[in-house]
C-alpha cells in the first residue's frame, strides 16, 4: 500500500484543464511526443501557473488523464513541471464517497478564461 503523508493534496486533469488541442487560428504552443506520436497544443497558463503556485504553498500535486498515465507524463515533461508534480496516474473510472463532490469541495474558484 502506498501513503499520500499530505492532507493539502490538489488533482489536475490534462485535456483542456493544463493543455487543449481545440485551437484553429492560434499557433501551438507546445509538442507532445507520446506513444511515437507527436501533438500540438495550446497551453492553459492559469492552469500550470496554478500548478506551481500550488507546490510553492507545499501542496501534493497529483496529474491524471482519461488518455493514461503515459500521456499525463508525456504533458508533464513537455511542460517541464515534473519539479512541481508528485504524482501522474491514469483518472479514475470511479469514486465511492458517502457526499456528492459538491458537498466537501465547493465551487471551483478558476474563471472563465482559462487561457
Amino acid at each position: 500500500m502506498k501513503t499520500i503523508d499530505s492532507d493539502k493534496i490538489v488533482c489536475f486533469d490534462v485535456d483542456d484543464t493544463l493543455i487543449t488541442q481545440d485551437f484553429s487560428e492560434e499557433k501551438a504552443e507546445v509538442v507532445i511526443e507520446c506513444y511515437g506520436y507527436k501533438t500540438e497544443a495550446l497551453i492553459i497558463n492559469n492552469n500550470v501557473e496554478a500548478i506551481k503556485r500550488h507546490k510553492r504553498q507545499g501542496q501534493f500535486v497529483i496529474v491524471w488523464s482519461a488518455a493514461g498515465y503515459k500521456w499525463a507524463e508525456s504533458v508533464v515533461k513537455a511542460l517541464k513541471l515534473e519539479k512541481y508534480v508528485d504524482i501522474v496516474m491514469s483518472k479514475p473510472m470511479w469514486y465511492y464517497d458517502d457526499l456528492p463532490v459538491q458537498k466537501w469541495m465547493g465551487k471551483p474558484r478558476w474563471g472563465k478564461d482559462r487561457r
